[in-house]
């Protein structure tokens, strides 16, 4: 199911679809959605929920799309908002 939402509730979407117990689930796919006139920022969340970030202005490149949400999303966990972090079970079993 994909799901447009606009750029400011983008957190609040992560925090509900591509985190679990706090911790940002490490399946979530970070991709960009294209648009007639360029790409728009867009994550895959593990239960098959796409979120496309609505934008007045989409982006000219799929990179440059991709690098917004990053940057976005590293904002909100540094100011505390999310965390990027991997769940520690994750960790372990990865290990």
């Amino acid at each position: 199911m994909k799901h447009v939402t606009r750029l400011r509730f983008v957190i609040q979407r992560w925090r509900e679809l591509a985190m679990r117990d706090g911790y940002t689930d490490h399946n979530t796919v970070i991709y960009a959605e294209p648009t007639a006139h360029g790409w728009l920022p867009a994550f895959l969340a593990t239960d098959g929920t796409q979120i496309v970030a609505a934008m007045s202005t989409p982006f000219p490149t799929r990179l440059a799309a991709r690098n917004s949400l990053r940057n976005l999303l590293q904002q909100a966990h540094d100011a505390g908002r999310i965390n990027l972090n991997q769940h520690p079970d994750a960790q372990e079993h990865a290990a």
